[in-house]
């Protein structure tokens, strides 16, 4: 269980792509940003905040008012977990670099789970330590 929000450095590769900005898929980039950050036990201020960040960095941001309503929209429905890791959706969006853990996760979102609860030496089958959680040593988590 995720106590505290996780820290952007545990994050994959397809989602700190996201974070710097894109051309295209603004808006579907938005929905994966949104999903995936509440999962990673980022509170709804934490998300806007990061999402306004965000948005400064995009090509051409999106209008603040569409940003505001699907925000509130999101928010007050729950959170779903973003597109699987096999989506072409990261392909498309010009954000798939996987690296040699990627192929051990079906979802962004495990990916940053084991990496902020366990640590870089738990995610490449190394020895566990004293953050592992149960039954992630040498396990595909797919």
């Amino acid at each position: 269980m995720i106590t505290e929000p996780l820290r952007e450095d545990s994050f994959p590769r397809c989602i700190r792509g996201i974070l710097q900005g894109v051309r295209d898929g603004r808006k579907r980039s938005l929905f994966i940003l949104i999903n995936f950050l509440s999962r990673c036990g980022w509170s709804d201020d934490l998300i806007r905040e990061r999402i306004a960040e965000w948005n400064a960095l995009n090509r051409k941001p999106l209008n603040e008012k569409y940003l505001a309503t699907l925000l509130s929209c999101c928010f007050g429905r729950g959170s779903s977990l973003p597109p699987c890791c096999d989506d072409e959706v990261y392909i498309n969006l010009a954000v798939c670099r996987p690296d040699g853990f990627c192929g051990r996760v079906r979802n962004p979102v495990t990916y940053a789970w084991l990496k902020g609860a366990c640590g870089e030496s738990c995610l490449y089958g190394e020895l566990r330590n004293e953050r592992c959680v149960d039954g992630c040593e040498g396990s595909s988590f797919r």
